[in-house]
């Protein structure tokens, strides 16, 4: 942890910590009292996709292996529990957790911390349950008078839509990925490796205290892949990358962009083009009380001369987690919402070739700002 004390390493982050807090914890107080939860218990794990609900409440998210879960009751302090000793001094660095315990046994303990509550006989939101084989049933046995609720459904509901202070955080992540890509032109230009360009990008995010990234790239027209090869940029290469930063405070964004060095070939010229077409055009579509399947309606039809219609989702919400609900699709039932965060990134294959360009967009009041500046047309270098 590289010896910071206390809470030091929320420093980090750019926007002041407590006031996040509030912010989280003002909405969630808000849904548990809607549905008449006492207390909220949350197992996340440390694979990727799979930590957000539990940042989100705690500020902590398993860093390696296994889980971790928190007791979050309505009144009170909350406990924050993890599966090794070790990781509790990482915990207690940086989580909102008034209480953070060491757990062999997570039924055991978790159950104890409700009784310790008074919540022996109470309304318990659960999340995550599937994390842990067996935990629901565990729970309820040793405390067979309370009523157990998934509440999965409504902590998504609840994070689909941000607070304005992750909104910043957002904007701040885009900016990372804006300087990823002002660097990667330059080595592109020079005929740098893709582990040459991956490596320098995943520096530049570490000096810019990303907390996480994923980085995925191509200069051979197949899926991205987050391990580079060690080939060189050939001129006439088309070079697709994907940065996704974590911002210091924890949230991710999602950008695409395709380089070319020298002039591409009129083919792949015209489909990126249509590409760039879609997204606008998607951006257009996309504002409060627009349903997602408009948009990703919008984007089908543009495509159409080069690709058929598609249920493939075109896009995804992000937020603690790099890969949340809403999916942009066709078959959507949501409806866009002010400070809903969405990633637009249609993935096509067009005579072999796998395009894919995209970026992360933040629902207004008005309409949809793309949160990048970095330019979204084909980049030749």
């Amino acid at each position: 942890m590289g010896g910071a004390k206390g809470k030091d390493l929320w420093e980090l982050c750019s926007v002041p910590v407590p006031e996040l807090k509030q912010e989280r914890y003002e909405r969630l107080h808000s849904m548990m009292d809607a549905e008449g939860l006492d207390a909220l218990v949350v197992l996340a794990s440390a694979t990727l996709g799979r930590k957000g609900n539990l940042r989100y409440i705690t500020n902590y998210g398993p860093p390696v292996s296994r889980y971790a879960g928190v007791v979050f009751p309505r009144h009170g302090d909350s406990v924050l529990f993890v599966p090794y000793a070790v990781h509790m001094a990482w915990a207690e660095n940086i989580t909102w957790a008034e209480d953070v315990r060491f757990s062999p046994d997570f039924p055991a303990d978790v159950a104890a911390a409700l009784w310790d509550r008074g919540y022996a006989s109470g309304h318990i939101g659960l999340v995550g349950q599937d994390t842990i084989v067996g935990f629901e049933q565990a729970l309820a046995e040793r405390l067979p008078s309370i009523e157990i609720t998934s509440a999965t459904a409504s902590l998504t509901r609840l994070r689909m839509v941000k607070g304005p202070l992750e909104t910043y955080l957002a904007r701040h992540a885009a900016s990372m990925a804006d300087q990823v890509f002002a660097e990667a032109a330059s080595l592109i230009a020079d005929g740098a490796t893709e582990a040459e360009i991956f490596a320098a990008g995943e520096a530049r995010l570490r000096r810019l205290n990303s907390e996480e990234c994923l980085l995925l790239i191509d200069s051979m027209g197949r899926p991205s892949m987050p391990i580079p090869s060690q080939r060189a940029i050939a001129p006439g290469d088309l070079v697709q990358y994907s940065v996704e930063p974590v911002s210091p405070g924890g949230h991710w964004i999602q950008s695409i962009r395709m380089f070319s060095r020298g002039e591409p070939s009129l083919p792949a010229r015209r489909v990126i083009e249509t590409f760039t077409e879609s997204l606008s055009i998607a951006q257009a579509a996309l504002g409060p009380g627009v349903p997602l399947s408009e948009v990703a309606g919008a984007i089908a039809e543009v495509l159409a001369p080069i690709a058929p219609r598609s249920h493939t989702p075109y896009g995804h919400g992000i937020g603690m987690d790099n890969f949340e609900p809403p999916l942009l699709s066709v078959d959507s039932d949501v409806v866009a919402e002010v400070n809903m965060i969405v990633v637009i990134h249609p993935v096509l294959i067009v005579e072999g070739r796998r395009f894919s360009l995209g970026d992360t967009y933040l629902v207004t009041e008005a309409d949809a700002e793309r949160l990048s500046q970095y330019p979204l047309e084909l980049v030749v270098v």
